[in-house]
């Protein structure tokens, strides 16, 4: 079965290198909230789970591309969803 969010890229995600529990992210290209607009070299990221790392991210996402920077951010009270922006060195 495959999952599909409209608007955004389901990716997998795993949280260690061989688990396997699999979790899914949903990336689109961020939007400035302003204008609309988008940035060509950020992807914003929802559904990352609590126990997420830089470099698990990181992992995940340099298979697009050279990842400039991440930021994790918006942990609800229960502490079980994240999301992030994913930063690239170019657009692609």
């Amino acid at each position: 079965m495959v999952l599909r969010v409209p608007n955004y890229s389901v990716l997998p995600f795993q949280l260690a290198p061989g688990s396997k529990f699999v979790r899914h992210l949903y990336a689109r290209k961020h939007r400035d909230n302003k204008n609309d607009e988008g940035d060509d070299c950020t992807l914003f990221v929802a559904n990352v789970p609590a126990g997420a790392t830089l470099e698990a991210l990181e992992e995940t996402f340099s298979k697009y591309g050279d990842v400039k920077d991440i930021v994790l951010g918006g942990l609800t009270k229960d502490g079980a969803k994240h999301v992030a922006h994913v930063v690239f060195e170019d657009a692609r």
